[in-house]
């Protein structure tokens, strides 16, 4: 690919709906909602639009987006994924997975990219999806053979073409971009991983940005008429002296804040207008919202499981589309770590030690379940003796390491028998104790 070429592919992927969605699930993420640029406009005497000054201008925005992706990396990978018959002493697949599925979930791709330091250890790096454009062979399979990643250093413009051989980096110059620089590389594939937030290239802002912005909207209006209701207007009929003027308006608003009385004529009259806000129907409309929102996301709100009367049984029926969703992630997640595990043993081979075959190894992931503690205790205490120590102990929420209790209940065992033995005082060191 000449440097024309990429120079083409990047404009094009700057001006993509992919790249402005990326860029809009970051910026919703961070609560830099469309919101905080909002403007109220009016037309003077010139049909003329103008920015309306006068007008409160509060915006508010929600951050719906933070939370609802938090919540389901930290449900798919806040605990580690365990891997089995399969040695990777070379690699943690746990070090950057919650870091390139949380840009997943924002921009709809994360990157992970693999290399080998200064001190020849093997490492990896999560990259920004929105600095590499993703290029494939166009078969039923689809795979992907290349990726162009742009970035800046400094005042300059570069870009790198990265295939399974090699990378050529090139700088901008006006149109075009100049080759600088190529060099080779051994993996004899291309050294970044992608991983898929779902298989219809989505995000997770997508489906939901417009309910999002519908209650941006309501919610800063809401404020805004608490501004622009709290000063009254006055109504008043054959005032005294005549107000036609803007000075004697104010004048006689300050004489009103001074004296608190005003003289009006024969059949004059002071009243005050004052429109109420629409409070009960605007909490309704954003309750529905809010609703909508977490339903189209497939997430849950938590304020609906405060409290310590939830069962299990309840927590799990609002839980039944957020673990589908999750689920789906963790399919993409166990192809993204099988595609790591083919460098951990490229990288085996290349040092001349052994390597073992993907497909018998095991992937177990850990969701990392919302549960009523209470309720799950008592249940471990009732199948006690029914149901092995062991499995007793994996289902125990206070339970980390189930080798580690299991050895530590030996331990108390032993320590009561001794002091059965003694009747809890010192043991005399001339005694044996079997």
């Amino acid at each position: 690919m000449d440097g024309k070429q990429i120079f083409e592919l990047i404009n094009n992927f700057k001006n993509s709906s992919l790249y402005s969605n990326m860029l809009i699930g970051k910026r919703y993420y961070l609560g830099k909602n469309d919101i905080l640029t909002r403007q109220f406009f009016f037309y003077n005497v010139n049909d003329t639009q103008t920015v309306d000054t006068y007008r409160a201008n509060i915006k508010t925005p929600s951050n719906f987006i933070q939370p609802i992706i938090d919540h389901k990396i930290s449900y798919c990978f806040s605990k580690d994924i365990i891997l089995e018959d399969f040695p990777t002493n070379s690699i943690d697949i746990n070090e950057e997975i919650d870091f390139v599925a949380e840009e997943a979930a924002k921009t709809s791709i994360g990157w992970l990219y693999i290399y080998v330091d200064e001190d020849k250890f093997l490492q990896v790096k999560s990259m920004e999806s929105e600095t590499i454009i993703p290029l494939y062979d166009g078969t039923i399979e689809n795979k992907l053979t290349s990726i162009v990643r742009f970035y800046k250093l400094g005042e300059c413009d570069y870009a790198e073409f990265w295939d399974n051989i090699s990378c050529d980096t090139y700088q901008l110059n006006k149109s075009n971009y100049d080759l600088i620089n190529s060099i080779s590389h051994k993996w004899g594939m291309l050294p970044f991983i992608p991983f898929y937030n779902n298989r219809n290239g989505t995000n997770d802002i997508e489906g939901i940005k417009s309910l999002i912005d519908a209650y941006d909207i309501i919610l800063s209006d809401f404020n805004n008429n608490f501004i622009d209701f709290q000063e009254v207007i006055l109504f008043i009929k054959n005032y005294a002296e005549n107000v036609a003027t803007k000075e004697a308006a104010i004048e006689l608003m300050a004489w009103l804040k001074k004296y608190k009385v005003v003289a009006v004529k024969q059949d004059g009259s002071i009243d005050i207008i004052a429109k109420e806000v629409p409070f009960q129907a605007r909490k309704e409309i954003m309750m529905i919202l809010r609703r909508l929102i977490y339903e189209t996301a497939q997430a849950v709100d938590l304020d609906e499981l405060k409290g310590g009367s939830l069962t299990n049984v309840v927590i799990k029926a609002y839980f039944i589309f957020f673990d589908l969703k999750c689920s789906k992630t963790l399919k993409q997640a166990k192809k993204f770590i099988k595609e790591i595990l083919k460098f951990s043993n490229k990288y085996n081979e290349l040092r001349s030690e052994p390597t073992s075959p993907i497909t018998s190894a095991k992937i177990t992931f850990n969701k990392n379940i919302l549960i009523n503690e209470d309720t799950t205790i008592e249940s471990c205490v009732k199948s006690d003796g029914i149901i092995s120590k062991r499995t007793l102990l994996a289902n125990h929420p206070w339970v980390t390491d189930v080798d580690i209790e299991l050895l530590q209940l030996d331990e108390d065992l032993l320590n009561d028998s001794v002091n059965d033995l003694t009747g809890g005082g010192i043991v005399n060191e001339d005694v044996e104790v079997k």
